[in-house]
């Protein structure tokens, strides 16, 4: 245990000894922070106009079901994971962060593009962390497409390079989608579209975000 919190203390260290890196990392943040307040503010825009009803066959199939606390468990416990992987990578963190704003910027423009109502039969996913932090204890049913769990657990599973831990978040975002269409929190184009949302994002990081060594 020592070793690897020496192994990360040595990481940050040889990365801030680079400005560029200083700099990314407060410019990572503020954009994350932006990009977040931009979204904020369009979440009661969304709620109160009226949006489309898709006629979705797949969720007909299926009996509508409450998987509030697994969706909860699994996408933080991901997103717990990946920060925790990341933080033996400092440069690799502050990628993720440019690419998950990037991400959230686009939810923001697709969802106001693309006004729907919610499926029927929608059982509300409760999410204590959201509700209080993103959405100010407002209940929000309209931010459909696309899924923003479902990007958020591939984009966790892209950033990881390790084969087994992929594979183990494959698994998880595969679980997590299946729950929210269960749930009918998401028309399945939500959550079909959101991994290549989310792919789209980390390469476009990956191939214009160079860092200067």
């Amino acid at each position: 245990m020592k070793k690897k919190l020496n192994e990360i203390k040595n990481a940050w260290q040889l990365a801030w000894q680079h400005p560029k890196f200083k700099q990314h990392l407060g410019g990572s943040l503020i954009v994350l922070y932006l990009t977040f307040q931009i979204n904020f503010y369009f979440l009661n825009i969304w709620q109160t106009r009226s949006g489309v009803i898709m006629n979705d066959m797949l969720l007909s199939l299926l009996t509508p079901h409450d998987f509030s606390l697994p969706i909860f468990l699994v996408i933080y416990g991901a997103v717990l994971a990946t920060l925790l992987y990341l933080v033996n990578n400092p440069k690799g963190f502050v990628s993720a962060l440019y690419g998950y704003s990037i991400l959230t910027l686009f939810r923001t423009i697709a969802i106001y593009l693309l006004p729907l109502d919610p499926p029927p039969n929608m059982v509300f996913l409760n999410d204590p962390i959201a509700r209080f932090f993103l959405f100010n204890g407002n209940v929000v049913t309209k931010d459909l497409f696309f899924s923003g769990h479902t990007s958020t657990i591939f984009y966790c599973l892209f950033v990881i390079e390790e084969k087994a831990y992929r594979q183990i978040g494959f698994v998880m975002a595969m679980v997590l989608g299946f729950m929210l269409l269960i749930q009918h929190v998401h028309y399945s184009i939500d959550v079909f579209a959101a991994p290549f949302f989310a792919y789209f994002c980390y390469k476009l990081v990956n191939t214009y975000f160079k860092w200067e060594e």
